[in-house]
């Protein structure tokens, strides 16, 4: 096996990159250096034996949410999802053999932009995406996206909208720049 939960096998600058894992086992890897929010399509191809590819955000190995990247293809079949990289920039990919083969399964590993605009969220608690005016089309999906209005009068009164979304959204106004400092919240939801 290689990597081991607790400390993952760093392979973002090795990709692609020829990975094995024992007969019933688990091998954990971190692809660092990518744009946090970008969509990734991550593969397992040249696959022999019977590989299972799970991909996650967090580095506990564990979706908060739902399960964002997950492959179990049966036989000597490529695997193929697509994560976002989480708000440092990285991925967590496990990938296990449970088919009890002596050999165990061998792979190589793909991570590659995926196209399109779409991304899971912008910008993140510590660093979020500062707006210089008072309107912005930004996007979300599966995770809160982070903001900050610069430019604004103090003591100003001033009002957020959500408009023009598909999905159900919430918004939370904060007044610094910690959820801890002077919430008032203010839910749109559809």
């Amino acid at each position: 096996n290689e990597g081991v939960k607790a400390a993952p096998l760093e392979i973002g600058n090795r990709l692609p990159y020829a990975g094995t894992v024992q007969s019933n086992g688990n091998s954990y890897y971190v692809v660092s250096g990518l744009v946090p929010g970008q969509k990734y399509d991550v593969s397992l191809n040249n696959v022999i034996f019977y590989p299972t590819l799970n991909g996650y955000p967090h580095k506990d190995f564990v979706n908060p949410y739902t399960t964002l990247c997950w492959s179990h293809n049966d036989g000597w079949a490529d695997e193929y999802c697509q994560l976002a990289a989480n708000f440092e920039g990285k991925l967590y990919l496990n990938v296990s053999d449970y088919s009890y083969y002596a050999s165990g399964s061998y792979y190589t590993i793909h991570v590659t932009a995926a196209t399109g605009s779409e991304r899971y969220f912008e910008g993140y608690a510590d660093a979020p995406v500062v707006i210089s005016g008072t309107s912005y089309s930004g996007q979300s999906y599966r995770y809160s996206s982070y903001y900050r209005f610069t430019g604004l009068i103090p003591g100003q009164r001033y009002e957020i909208h959500a408009s023009n979304y598909i999905t159900s959204t919430d918004v939370n106004v904060f007044t610094g720049y910690s959820d801890t400092v002077g919430t008032s919240c203010s839910a749109f939801s559809y």
